[in-house]
């Protein structure tokens, strides 16, 4: 969320010269995806932790100069994440942390390993201190309890508290106290704090990104599709050939809405694709895929649809761990980035857009083009194969055209000539 003040950024030579690689592409750096809940698998053969280590030992053997670390998750098992920065921490190469949407409680652990970080746009930025200490110690509770057991519940929590707070210190600008202010109150940390106390070093500028000249086709996937291979779509090579990537938007109950969790990171990414992007918008468009066409370089809609714009459950819910003003306080901040983006991207009337999470609101084609949300109508191209017989009569049909007007500069010619010519001659 930003801030009241401007984040001063303070990036060493080296920091500069990752922050140069990074913009340059995704194609030199190899790329590690943290997302959802951070924890541990019960299954040993498919556990995370060892997915993550293989993963680092073969990019340690790759050519590629730098590793990009993708950061999309509210956090998990603190214990997990420790164990991924101590892994990270034993990597030879640089490594880029990227904050895509949500970086919250183990999961900046994780960031804390990168040797720089970037804040994407539209991002949300949590620390907390952990209660596991005092949730195992849960049972407790009941009258058969003994006194000391939960003394030591609250003893090594306040150990693991200390231990949070100096983490912090250690890798980032702040004192205990600036630290343990946003620790205690577990609210999303302003752009300008994590800037200005060293969570992170740098915003993304999408300007910065160097452009690069495409030449190709059109390819066109629906929604779905793309929503599974984003991760993929930042990659040249994996796009070579295309200039333009255009995406049918089929929302219905076989593919489901995806949450504002997912569309906050696919709009973050969406800087990173190096093609153009049009969206087509069918049937109905809803919540997060209206704002994500936002930020496409076109958007247009078919005749007869419509778009359906409410609140979704998760602007409302409350998060383990939070307390009612905390929840108050977060709800305020994730609404104002739907506000901001709704605001500067289109022309709905602020009276819309205020009582967004309140109301439900339906919008006819011709609507959302008034309102700025499509570019305008889409209009179906047809087919460009054409009969062979056509093509001869289109051929012989311009012959015809090509003798009559040369008969017609003839005779004008003729007529000028007689007019010029002497009658005494």
């Amino acid at each position: 969320m930003p801030g009241k003040g401007k984040p001063k950024e303070k990036l060493t030579k080296e920091q500069e010269r990752l922050l140069n690689i990074y913009y340059k592409g995704a194609d030199f750096a190899d790329h590690l995806w943290i997302e959802g809940s951070i924890e541990h698998e019960q299954d040993n053969e498919h556990d995370n932790f060892i997915l993550i280590f293989n993963q680092l030992n073969d990019f340690e053997k790759s050519d590629k100069e730098i590793l990009v670390v993708h950061i999309n998750s509210f956090g998990g098992d603190g214990n997990f994440g420790r164990d991924i920065y101590t892994i990270l921490q034993e990597f030879k190469k640089p490594i880029v942390g990227v904050v895509e949407f949500a970086c919250a409680s183990a999961a900046t652990t994780i960031l804390m390993a990168c040797d720089l970080r970037i804040l994407k746009p539209y991002s949300l930025f949590l620390i907390h201190q952990t209660k596991h200490n005092i949730r195992a110690h849960e049972e407790y509770r009941y009258p058969y309890a003994k006194f000391k057991k939960t003394r030591r519940a609250v003893y090594g929590y306040q150990k693991n508290y200390e231990n949070v707070l100096q983490f912090y210190k250690d890798h980032t600008n702040g004192s205990i106290d600036q630290i343990k202010k946003y620790v205690r109150s577990e609210t999303y940390m302003p752009y300008d704090e994590i800037i200005n106390l060293g969570f992170a070093n740098h915003i993304f500028d999408k300007r910065k990104i160097v452009k690069q000249n495409r030449k190709g086709k059109v390819m066109e996937i629906t929604f779905p599709t793309f929503s599974k291979s984003i991760n993929k779509l930042i990659s040249s090579e994996y796009l070579s050939g295309i200039k333009t990537l255009k995406i049918f938007v089929n929302i219905n109950y076989e593919n489901p809405i995806p949450t504002y969790f997912n569309m906050f990171k696919f709009i973050n990414l969406m800087f990173e694709i190096p093609v153009d992007i049009i969206f087509i918008n069918g049937s109905v468009l809803i919540n997060g895929p209206l704002l994500m066409t936002l930020f496409a370089k076109k958007s247009y809609i078919t005749k007869y649809s419509r778009v359906s714009i409410s609140v979704d459950s998760e602007f409302s819910e409350q998060h383990p761990g939070e307390n009612i003003s905390d929840t108050v306080q977060n709800l305020k901040i994730k609404q104002a980035m739907v506000k901001d983006i709704l605001q500067s991207k289109t022309k709905l009337p602020k009276k819309i857009t205020d009582d967004l999470f309140t109301k439900h609101y339906d919008f006819t084609a011709k609507e959302i083009i008034k309102y700025g949300l499509a570019d305008g109508y889409y209009t179906f191209s047809k087919s460009k194969k054409t009969n062979v017989s056509s093509r001869k009569r289109s051929r012989k049909s311009s012959k015809k055209r090509s003798k009559k007007r040369s008969k017609k500069r003839s005779r004008k010619r003729s007529r000028k000539t007689s007019r010029s010519v002497d009658p005494s001659d």
